[in-house]
C-alpha cells in the first residue's frame, strides 16, 4: 500500500498516481512540505479570523444588550450570523490541521 503524502489517501502499490494528483515516482517531497506549511498556515489564519468575528459578534451583542438596559430601550441587537459563522470557520479550520497532521502520519 501506498500513502500519500499530500492528502494521506492510501492507494494500491502498482498506483502511479494518487486521486489528489501527486505522482508517487516523480514528485518532489521538499514541495509536498511547504504545500503543507503553507496549507496549515492558510488554516492558522481562518482560524485566528473565525476566532476574531465570533468574539465581535458576542462584543456587540452584549454591549447592544447593556445599552439596552441602561437606557430602558426595551430592544438589542444579537449578533448570531457573526458568531455561527465565526464558530464555523474555527471548526473548519481545526479539522483542516488535523487533516494535514494525518496526512504527514507514516503508514504504520
Amino acid at each position: 500500500m501506498r500513502k500519500c503524502v499530500r492528502c494521506g489517501l492510501i492507494s494500491p502499490d502498482r498506483s502511479v498516481q494518487c486521486q489528489c494528483g501527486y505522482h508517487f515516482d516523480v514528485d518532489d517531497q521538499a514541495a509536498v512540505v511547504r504545500e503543507h506549511a503553507r496549507w496549515r498556515s492558510d488554516a492558522k489564519a481562518h482560524l485566528l479570523g473565525g476566532i476574531l468575528l465570533g468574539l465581535t459578534g458576542v462584543g456587540v451583542s452584549l454591549v447592544s444588550y447593556f445599552t439596552a438596559v441602561e437606557h430602558g430601550a426595551g430592544y438589542y441587537a444579537i449578533w448570531t450570523g457573526a458568531v455561527i459563522v465565526g464558530l464555523t470557520l474555527s471548526i473548519r479550520s481545526l479539522v483542516h490541521m488535523g487533516a494535514i497532521k494525518d496526512a504527514e502520519k507514516p503508514l504504520p
